[in-house]
């Protein structure tokens, strides 16, 4: 049986992405300008000027402009253990249950999701870097269509179980015999 699961608003009760962008914030000279710059871009994004991978690559490039990949690293290591709480009722019962082979599939940046689930198989957004190892961009950001072809990369062209809390994830639906919609801690078969 194969089960996924989206992360952020499923397996959370917020939206880690912004929780992320604003932590990384905290670590960069002018953390108040760039907290404002990517609240400007997310209402962009929200009224639909930005799409999703531009959102992200203006954000991302914001706060990581420079950096080391292992810089990264350490910022996600950081940023997983200080919200180790994040999670609502369905996300706690996928985390007691590490054991289980099943997949998250999330638009938020694997660096961190895959710290808060180890032994799952976690496909999320990716950075690139160059030779030196500095951020040089998105490489894939995991959102949308992009879920499904990812999957595909892994051999899952069917799903016997999807949880989501977003229609934005139709992709996935289509290939799933049965969704779920999770909506904080209530959750809904379609």
């Amino acid at each position: 049986m194969i089960t996924v699961y989206d992360f952020d608003k499923t397996l959370t009760y917020d939206d880690t992405t912004m929780m992320f962008l604003f932590y990384c914030c905290n670590t960069l000279k002018q953390r108040n300008l760039k907290k404002f710059i990517i609240i400007i871009f997310a209402v962009l994004h929200k009224i639909r000027v930005l799409n999703n991978n531009k959102f992200k690559s203006l954000s991302y490039g914001l706060v990581f402009n420079g950096k080391k990949k292992q810089t990264i690293i350490d910022i996600a290591k950081a940023f997983a253990e200080k919200n180790s709480d994040i999670f609502n009722s369905l996300g706690q019962r996928v985390w007691a249950n590490l054991g289980e082979q099943n997949y998250i599939v999330t638009a938020s940046p694997k660096c961190y999701v895959e710290l808060f689930f180890p032994k799952m198989i976690v496909i999320g957004t990716t950075f690139s870097f160059d030779d030196d190892e500095i951020f040089r961009g998105l490489k894939v950001n995991c959102y949308g269509e992009n879920k499904v072809i990812a999957l595909k990369k892994v051999g899952v062209l069917e799903i016997d179980e999807f949880y989501t809390d977003s229609f934005s994830d139709m992709p996935l639906m289509k290939i799933s015999k049965s969704v779920f919609l999770v909506e904080r801690d209530v959750i809904r078969k379609l």
